[in-house]
């Protein structure tokens, strides 16, 4: 949930021009995601515990979830720094074709997200470890 409001605030800077206000919902997201995958690494941080699922490159997903928002607060917060003289949009609105897909791309990569989670973990709460589909078993 975390990345899907981070996403709104990184398109809100696309369809209106970046201002601090967007930067400013990315960070928080990116916070709170921070705090969940960090809860998440913390719960196996005991030698011998494997985790959740197979690692990718080394590292199971909620570490590379950390790390990702933490790279976007720096990014965030370097954006924060770039002088703005007023407090509008340095650069118009993008309205062309690729601002256009990169919104719907991200719109059904969430609706797809959501689908598959409705697939694996009905409408109820997800086990722990889950590792077949409640509603296509």
């Amino acid at each position: 949930m975390a990345f899907v409001l981070v996403g709104i605030g990184l398109l809100l800077n696309v369809r209106f021009g970046p201002l601090s206000m967007h930067y400013g919902i990315v960070i928080v997201s990116a916070l709170g995601g921070a705090v969940a995958s960090s809860r998440q690494m913390a719960l196996h941080i005991m030698p011998g515990d494997l985790g959740y699922g197979g690692p990718f490159l080394g590292l199971h997903f909620y570490t590379w979830a950390l790390l990702m928002f933490m790279a976007l607060i720096a990014y965030c917060g370097i954006m924060l720094m770039i002088d703005r003289s007023t407090s509008a949009p340095l650069h118009p609105p993008a309205s062309g074709l690729i601002a256009r897909l990169a919104m719907w791309l991200f719109f059904i990569l969430i609706a797809a997200n959501v689908i598959s989670t409705l697939l694996e973990c009905g409408f109820g709460s997800c086990p722990d470890n889950p590792v077949g589909y409640l509603w296509l078993s």
